[in-house]
């Protein structure tokens, strides 16, 4: 097990200064993050370099326990540099946060209590088998998927199903299955490849397996997304399901601004046929500008409007809110939707410079297309949040 030597961090760390310090390097690196389909060597050090995989990570042990808005607002600068390395910083600042901060505290304190930490990351899905036996489990994944950031992790989650030995669901109460992730050192596991997509190519998202073995209860996150967190410290009242769900926000942040940055200086100058003017003093174009200007805004505001409350009311009572627990879903599927059509727009305005490689812009609506299909952003995400917020509208009878 090879744990990463991670820089000192003071207490009074700029991350998102930090992010911006490294922006150049990123964004000099994306269009060989996307051939290489995994981020650079280059790029993760420079990330490295700046503590950012372990700005989550509590100061007990060295790392910046930033909260939720200053975390979303580093992972939107660095996707705005790249969108494939801000998902993989979002994928394992937030997977190295959930270790950090639930796991019993001899498997944290072994992973983060030196001067090397550890580096997490994996997939939520319990698609693993295991069954329960004296100190941990006894169990195996044949094939997880969607290993984001994989190249630079230490450690990958294998979520899995515990059986009772007759190889029934053992079940935590009645309504709740027993679910558990073991994170798994990485010479545990078996890369499987399988990352050929059109966007977010860099991400690195293979599939892995974890084939059968002891695996410790130091080592093991318990009871589904709400486990108690093993370090009570601000910031992990906020649960790893509303987290999860969260963390995709700063990256389609991050690609709505980009996109907004490429076609505004694309189009000054420039001239299409039937036009009068320049497309830059275009009527039609300014307009759409202004209108993709604001919901950018907008959604921006809103998100961290949301996010910042969640993290309060977490902190002050225990967990989030059911209202609140609604609006990080309800405004997640949001912000995917507008980022859709804000880069749609900006896409059409650049023309060809849109779709001549290389283009960022081009990039952008390639990744824009990628994150819009992931489950964080489901449609379904608005129905579902949609009776406590409609509750929340409601005069008391």
């Amino acid at each position: 097990m090879t744990l990463i030597e991670m820089p000192t961090i003071g207490t009074e760390v700029d991350f998102l200064e930090r992010a911006k310090s490294i922006a150049h390097i990123i964004e000099s690196e994306a269009e060989a993050t996307e051939r290489e389909t995994d981020v650079t060597d280059v790029a993760g050090d420079a990330m490295r370099e700046q503590g950012l995989f372990w700005m989550f990570v509590p100061r007990h042990y060295g790392g910046g326990q930033v909260d939720i808005v200053t975390a979303l607002k580093v992972i939107e600068e660095v996707s705005r540099a790249d969108g494939s390395t801000g998902w993989v910083l979002m994928a394992t600042s937030i997977g190295t946060r959930n270790s950090s901060f639930f796991l019993p505290k001899e498997g944290a304190d072994e992973l983060f209590g030196g001067p090397t930490k550890a580096i997490t990351a994996g997939y939520a899905a319990p698609l693993g088998t295991a069954v329960e036996v004296d100190g941990g489990l006894i169990g195996s994944a044949e094939r997880l998927q969607f290993g984001s950031g994989s190249k630079f992790t230490t450690h990958m989650a294998c979520v899995m199903r515990v059986f009772n030995e007759d190889g029934t669901q053992k079940m935590v109460d009645d309504k709740t299955p027993d679910i558990r992730a073991y994170i798994a050192p990485k010479d545990q596991i078996t890369m499987l490849g399988n990352w050929d997509v059109m966007g977010l190519v860099g991400t690195g998202s293979y599939d892995y397996a974890l084939p059968e073995r002891f695996l410790p209860d130091k080592y093991t996150l318990r009871s589904n997304f709400w486990t108690d967190p093993a370090l009570p410290v601000a910031g992990s009242e906020l649960n790893r399901g509303t987290i999860g769900f969260a963390g995709h926000i700063g990256v389609v942040l991050g690609l709505m601004k980009r996109a907004l940055e490429e076609v505004a200086n694309i189009v000054p100058g420039k001239k299409r046929q039937g036009y009068d003017t320049t497309v830059d003093k275009n009527q039609v174009f300014l307009t759409d500008f202004a209108r993709a200007d604001a919901k950018y805004h907008a959604v921006r505001s809103y998100a961290f409007e949301v996010l910042a409350e969640a993290e309060e009311f977490a902190h002050t009572n225990g967990e989030v809110s059911a209202e609140l627990t609604s609006r990080v879903k309800q405004v997640t599927t949001w912000v995917h939707e507008v980022g859709t059509e804000v880069i749609n727009f900006a896409a059409l305005w650049g023309a060809s410079q849109t779709i001549r490689n290389p283009s960022a812009l081009g990039r952008v609506l390639r990744d824009m297309s990628v994150a819009r299909n992931h489950l964080a952003a489901d449609p379904i995400g608005l129905i579902q949040s949609a009776g406590p917020i409609l509750s929340s509208w409601q005069r008391a009878q």
